[in-house]
């Protein structure tokens, strides 16, 4: 009870793989992530992409 299941990991798993290289450079952050902001925006119709919180 209360722990984490790695169950159903599959498909975020394979999306945070993707990313884990940035761990090496943290300052590139924000240009990793910026293209999944990018896509997302692309798909969701919005106007501008950003990968600020």
């Amino acid at each position: 009870e209360g722990e984490p299941s790695t169950a159903n990991l599959g498909s975020d798993a394979d999306r945070l793989g993707v990313l884990s290289g940035v761990r090496e450079f943290p300052v590139r952050v924000k240009c990793a992530t910026l293209a999944w902001h990018t896509l997302k925006a692309a798909i969701e119709g919005g106007e501008d992409a950003t990968s600020e919180a």
